[in-house]
Formats: structure tokens, C-alpha cells, sequence
């Protein structure tokens, strides 16, 4: 049955435009906005929703632990050294703490801090930056994988999110 065959009753709180797609569209924006909120971004100056929402699921199935389906803060520390030597370890902790993640990351932890580090930056400027950042978590999760093969590395540079 289509929204549209539906009988329609006024005082109904079911929304017969309502869809999954939309629901999660929603929850995306909601998101981006907490995040623009918590990085002091405008949040017209972020990358849209979908873009944010897929990079960040991208990266997190790249360092999130198995078994509690977090990423270990140093596991994120690696990957920022990787991306970068230059950064200093206390500011990399000063911008975990400025999320509220100081020992595991959840996925929303994860989403803020990609805001906060990558939210000023162009839409190219942040897909390349991320892009890169997860070829430095690729290199972590396979460090900590215990691959030293190049050719096995070779795995781990695939492209980047779908």
C-alpha cells in the first residue's frame, strides 16, 4: 500500500510522508547540527550530511575494537601521528576531551571529532583530508593487525569509503 492509498485521519500522529530514508535524513541533520554546535562551526559551512555521515562510518570501521564496538582513544592518537608526525600529543588530547571522548570513542564521538578537526575546511579540502586520515588508520588497524607484508599491506591501501 502506498502513502497516498492511506485513509488519513486528522488526529493521527502517524505522518503517512514518513520513511525510513527520511527518518534517517533527519537523524543525519540532527547530528550535524550537534556537531556544528560543539565545534562552534556554522553548519552551513560543513560538508552535507550524507557526505559527513559516510566518511565518518568509513573511518570508524577502520579503528573501532571488535569487541565493544569503540575506537580506543589510542588507537585515534596513532592514526593522528601517522597523518601527521607534527602534531603534539596534548593537543590531540585537548581536542578528544573538547568532544567528551577521553578513552573510547563511539561512533557520534568520532562524527564530532571529524567536525572539529576537518568542519572548516572545503567539501575537497575535507574529503581529501579525511581520505587521507584513513589511509593513517588503515596503517594502524594493520599495525595492529600484525601485517608487515608488503604485499598484505597492499590490502589495506585500498580505496577509500564506497
Amino acid at each position: 500500500m502506498f502513502p497516498l492509498d492511506k485513509e488519513v485521519d486528522e488526529d493521527s500522529p502517524e505522518d503517512v510522508w514518513s520513511s525510513p530514508h527520511a527518518q534517517l535524513a533527519s537523524e543525519m541533520e540532527v547530528l550535524r547540527q550537534e556537531a556544528a554546535e560543539i565545534s562552534g562551526l556554522d553548519i552551513e559551512t560543513l560538508p552535507p550530511a550524507k557526505l559527513l555521515n559516510g566518511m565518518v562510518r568509513w573511518l570508524f570501521s577502520l579503528l573501532a575494537d571488535d569487541r565493544d564496538a569503540k575506537i580506543p582513544s589510542k588507537s585515534l592518537v596513532e592514526a593522528c601521528r601517522c597523518y601527521d608526525e607534527r602534531l603534539e600529543l596534548a593537543s590531540v588530547i585537548d581536542s578528544l576531551e573538547a568532544v567528551g571522548a577521553t578513552d573510547r570513542l563511539s561512533e557520534r564521538d568520532l562524527y564530532h571529532w571529524i567536525v572539529l578537526m576537518f568542519g572548516e575546511c572545503s567539501e575537497d579540502e575535507f574529503v581529501g583530508g579525511v581520505n587521507d586520515f584513513g589511509e593513517a588508520c588503515r596503517n594502524v588497524k594493520a599495525s595492529r593487525l600484525g601485517v608487515t607484508d608488503p604485499n598484505a599491506q597492499a590490502y589495506w591501501r585500498g580505496a577509500g569509503p564506497g
